[in-house]
């Protein structure tokens, strides 16, 4: 099956009207959710770190719909993550300065899994190899 990893900009922007990445996110969640572009897999990382900053900016109520849309899509696929998937993101973390440590996740689950693309506006992907960052509804795989 193929999928894609999916950064916390890209779920925090589709699921929060007001994020500046909204118009350009919502595209992007709603071909996954429609199952036009690979399942996006969802880090539990990514997961708790997307929904504590919507409780933020949204409602409990509007948090809890978000998540329910989240979990019940077929697009989405989400995954914990595990022992060595969080020894490696250390030493990603570590050589690469500007990643953050759940975006060295991110890039340690990627390696792990052969996953070779992420949904992201993150520019700080584009340089980690092994790892395509895609920031529009394109599915990478229609061609192969």
């Amino acid at each position: 099956m193929a999928s894609a990893l999916v950064d916390t900009v890209v779920l925090y922007g589709a699921l929060n009207r007001s994020d500046g990445h909204h118009d350009d996110a919502l595209p992007i969640f709603e071909a996954m959710d429609a199952g036009e572009l690979p399942t996006g897999v969802v880090l539990d990382f990514v997961y708790a770190e997307t929904f504590n900053a919507l409780t933020q900016s949204l409602s409990h109520d509007d948090c809890t719909e978000a998540s329910g849309i989240v979990e019940r899509s077929a697009g989405f696929r989400l995954e914990r993550t595990n022992r060595d998937v969080w020894r490696n993101a250390h030493g990603v973390y570590e050589e690469e300065a500007h990643l953050s440590f759940v975006d060295s996740v991110l890039v340690a689950y990627a390696r792990e899994t052969g996953i070779e693309y992420i949904y992201s506006f993150d520019t700080g992907f584009g340089s980690v190899d092994g790892l395509r960052r895609l920031k529009t509804p394109t599915n990478p795989y229609s061609g192969k």
